[in-house]
Formats: C-alpha cells, sequence, structure tokens
C-alpha cells in the first residue's frame, strides 16, 4: 500500500486500496527525523472501529390517514454508503414525546428505498 501526499494539507496522506468491508486489522507506523535524531510511534486498527455510515437521508413521518394516533417514517440509505447491496445497513428507528425522557425502540429495520 501506498500512502500519497495530500498537496492541500501538511502532515497528512491518504491510503488508497485498502480492503475495504474486511476484518483485516492495519498497523500504521509514522516516523520522523533531524539532525537530533529519530522518533517512531505506530497505531493498530480495523476499519470497522472508524468506518461509519453517515445517517439516513430525506427522514419524513407523515401522519397515517386511516389512523391519527399512528405515523410512518420512510427513509433512504445514505447516498455516500458505497454499495448498499452487498454491504446493507441495519436502520433502528427510537422514538418519545417530548415530554419524556424515555426512548421506545423499534426492531431492526430493512431500508425502505425502491
Amino acid at each position: 500500500m501506498v500512502c500519497e501526499k495530500d498537496p492541500a494539507l501538511k502532515n497528512r496522506c491518504h491510503i488508497r486500496y485498502m480492503h475495504l468491508f474486511s476484518t483485516i486489522k492495519y498497523k500504521v507506523s509514522i516516523s520522523v527525523s533531524n539532525a537530533l535524531g529519530h522518533n517512531a510511534t505506530a497505531i493498530t486498527f480495523d476499519e470497522f472501529t472508524i468506518v461509519k455510515p453517515d445517517p439516513p437521508e430525506n427522514v419524513v413521518a407523515r401522519p397515517v390517514p386511516s389512523n391519527p394516533r399512528r405515523l410512518e417514517v420512510t427513509w433512504q440509505t445514505p447516498s455516500t454508503w458505497p454499495d448498499p447491496e452487498s454491504f446493507p445497513l441495519k436502520f433502528f428507528l427510537r422514538y418519545r414525546p417530548l415530554i419524556l425522557d424515555q426512548w421506545q425502540h423499534v426492531s431492526a429495520l430493512p431500508c425502505p428505498d425502491p
């Protein structure tokens, strides 16, 4: 793998062609040296601890015409998610009246995209 230097920002580079959505752990080592000496630091990570999806888009709540005490909530997968068919997201809905502190949870839901 190669870390390509960011031309706009100092002290930053971009690693291309990582094995996306794998369980591989990565180790990154950064070193510095000058006339006074040399030092290095390393971090280990897996992408599942740092890659998170953006929130759902176009979230809309509408009253159900035949039942005024119910709402229909619709949303779309974030447009930034690379491949929703190969890497589907699970959505969790919770709600509460503003006057209460306790949330109600709805089970994991598939995305309602067409």
